[in-house]
């Protein structure tokens, strides 16, 4: 019976820090995609204006902005390795509150999705430490 079937403390524990990071690393996996959509989208269908009132069409959006073998991320449309590993790296450090700054927003959609991430990430952290 499962009623009966006790595990001791240790396996319970550990079985819990497991659970933890499982939804963790979800929950970072969710925020690399959504973060690279957001970006990705707006840059093919955003009209984004400098401070000055130009319209901006260089580097306006972080994936064209961040250089890999000299190219940008939008290059890479058929290597999603590419494009999920930095993704997800920016998704890491601004989760985790690191925030290196090689990779940050370069307009106003992308800095509010990124105070939201920073935000919901005290939330999940504040959870996972109670």
């Amino acid at each position: 019976m499962i009623s009966s079937f006790d595990l001791n403390r240790k396996t319970k524990a550990t079985l819990k820090v497991l659970l933890l990071l499982i939804k963790i690393v979800l929950i970072c996996n969710i925020v690399a995609c959504s973060g690279f959509f957001i970006s990705d989208y707006l840059s093919s269908n955003t009209v984004v204006y400098t401070p000055k009132g130009d319209i901006c069409d260089v580097d306006c959006f972080w994936v064209q902005n961040v250089k890999y073998a000299g190219k940008s991320l939008k290059d890479y449309k058929n290597n999603f390795f590419i494009q999920y590993i930095y993704s997800l790296y920016w998704a890491s450090t601004t989760m985790i509150s690191i925030g290196y700054g090689d990779i940050t927003p370069k307009n106003p959609y992308e800095v509010g999705f990124t105070i939201i991430i920073q935000f919901l990430s005290c939330l999940l952290y504040g959870y996972a430490i109670n």
